[in-house]
């Protein structure tokens, strides 16, 4: 009989662990790179987690111009303190 792997060998991060390191390692972070890095089309969600957790998040937005030569504002979201727990406290 093959043996079947289990749920625990094939554990992959989540968004959430994802996005906090990438905060951790990268301070900011934008919609479209958590899209394009991480699949995660509500990046607002995540940081209201992480936020709830007791990271400080800022958020500020910048000014850009669109694919269309269009004005447009890109939100960043920029790390600017951890928990003194280290955001573990609920297994994420």
């Amino acid at each position: 009989m093959k043996h079947l792997q289990t749920t625990q060998e094939f554990h992959t991060p989540t968004q959430l662990a994802m996005i906090r390191e990438h905060l951790e390692r990268e301070g900011s972070i934008t919609p479209l790179e958590s899209l394009r890095k991480y699949s995660c089309y509500r990046l607002g969600d995540v940081i209201f987690k992480l936020r709830g957790q007791g990271y400080n998040i800022e958020t500020t937005y910048k000014e850009g111009i669109n694919q269309f030569g269009k004005p447009c504002r890109v939100t960043v979201y920029e790390l600017k303190g951890k928990p003194n727990n280290g955001g573990q406290s609920n297994g994420n």
